[in-house]
């Protein structure tokens, strides 16, 4: 099956590229695959950590059963570190499959267009 190709300009260098293949990198390049991969955790994490704090951080990676979350600041992340715990818990709670061992979390920007209601 032929796939659509869009032409893209990197570097000076014309190469054909897949939609899919153009989205794929730019959701990569904004730290913003895991929505895509894990759409439930995504969703379960705003869930257990309420509207505010999901509004300054965001799952960022999923590795070898630890979620890493990034978060706007150096304050919230020790908050949440204090709350690893109960927060594991709960995630593990709700998310039978992938299996979650552990939460690690790195202080990043959170652009407006990270934003993850959807």
């Amino acid at each position: 099956m032929n796939r659509p190709m869009k032409r893209c300009s990197v570097g000076g260098i014309r190469r054909e590229t897949s939609l899919g293949d153009a989205l794929k990198g730019f959701l990569r390049s904004n730290g913003l695959e895991a929505l895509l991969k894990y759409p439930k955790l995504t969703r379960k994490w705003r869930e257990v950590v309420g509207p505010e704090v999901a509004a300054q951080s965001r799952v960022q990676a999923f590795r070898h059963g630890v979620v890493e979350i990034a978060v706007a600041s150096s304050s919230l992340k020790n908050d949440l570190a204090f709350s690893r715990r109960s927060i594991l818990s709960r995630l593990k709670r709700e998310i039978k499959k992938p299996y979650i061992s552990g939460i690690s979390f790195i202080v990043k920007p959170i652009q407006e267009s990270d934003d993850q209601e959807t």
